[in-house]
């Protein structure tokens, strides 16, 4: 385990189990991903939680196919210490140290380790801690190394939601939780809209424009959004409480919106949605510099992880550059008014 301060004297990584107890491969954007885990609780972990997301399991191996990055999931090995000499700094539920292109996270006592190349391997060891056994632990853990290798994969990932208008075209609303994504993607899905996803969306650009896929494939509702929906059926098909929010409860889409998830769509305006108590909703049309600030600040790993910075970048600056960008101060009348929501997100006015 890492030391009070963060910092060990042992150098990283630490002899690995010389085979996987069990091995499976995932499938997006025509990427493949290995997934290998060392023991069967860390297997049930992994599976468990890449049960949430838009990837297609694959036979072990994929038929020969190149794999774009593996992921090693430990749960009985000794939690590696940093080289005291690595700097470090504060992320989302915990510290990441760096050094020449590696990094190396402390997540809730687990510890995920990312090579200096692209196409290289992640690897995850879940903490013994009473703390770091705990499910929202167990995720966030596990969240770093999925976005990790996706990025080492070429795929970019953002906090945002997507859904695409009748008339085809493609919308972002990028922000944190709790902006009010998940509730204008159901807004929105309501009048007839497809939706890519409420939460989280990979970017890849090709030719100067960017593709949107969605990565999250269940939905995270309150159930104050569930009742304002007025969607019939909605409030009785939410799950069980989503494990990094409790507050939250798990919905799958399409048993409410049958047939309505879109696979892929290049976004045509980003809007940055804020939740207020006003009772009128107000937007701001921003300018190119002012929505790549924005979606820097939704995609950190875009300014330190030295192997992929160039590339996250070139992607936001091309978003910035090819969509329209607006501010949106959601106020309660978006709440009653699903119709208000659509004609806000498809005019900015």
């Amino acid at each position: 385990m890492l030391s009070p301060d963060g910092i060990g004297s042992e150098r990283v990584p630490p002899p690995r189990a010389p085979h996987p107890a069990r091995a499976a491969a995932y499938e997006i954007a025509e990427c493949l991903l290995s997934v290998e885990a060392s023991d069967e609780r860390a297997a049930h972990a992994a599976e468990q939680f890449l049960s949430g997301f838009l990837l297609e399991r694959k036979q072990a191996g994929s038929q020969g196919r190149t794999v774009s990055c593996v992921i090693r999931v430990h749960s009985r090995l000794p939690v590696p210490r940093v080289p005291r000499e690595w700097s470090g700094f504060d992320v989302a539920h915990g510290r990441c140290f760096s050094s020449g292109g590696k990094l190396f996270f402390d997540i809730c006592d687990s510890v995920v380790s990312v090579g200096a190349r692209a196409r290289t391997s992640v690897e995850v060891w879940l903490g013994q801690t009473e703390r770091a056994r705990t499910q929202v632990a167990v995720v966030n853990a596990l969240s770093y190394a999925l976005q990790a290798a996706l990025r080492r994969a070429g795929l970019l990932d953002l906090h945002a939601a997507c859904v695409v208008s009748p008339r085809g075209r493609g919308f972002l609303l990028a922000g944190t939780s709790g902006s009010g994504k998940s509730t204008l993607t159901v807004q929105l899905a309501a009048r007839g809209w497809s939706y890519l996803t409420d939460d989280m969306v990979l970017l890849r650009e090709r030719g100067g424009r960017v593709e949107a896929r969605g990565l999250r494939r269940l939905f995270s509702l309150t159930d104050e959004t569930a009742r304002a929906s007025g969607v019939s059926g909605l409030r009785e098909s939410l799950g069980t409480p989503a494990a990094s929010d409790p507050s939250k409860r798990r919905l799958e889409p399409s048993s409410v919106f049958p047939g309505a998830r879109a696979a892929v769509c290049v976004p045509q305006r980003v809007l940055f949605p804020r939740v207020t108590r006003e009772s009128r909703s107000r937007t701001r049309e921003l300018s190119i510099s002012e929505a790549m600030a924005g979606l820097i600040k939704l995609c950190p790993w875009a300014g330190y992880d030295e192997v992929t910075a160039r590339d996250s970048l070139r992607t936001l600056a091309a978003l910035a550059r090819t969509c329209g960008a607006f501010e949106l101060e959601a106020g309660t009348d978006l709440l009653a008014s699903p119709a208000l929501a659509e004609g806000i997100v498809s005019d900015g006015v």
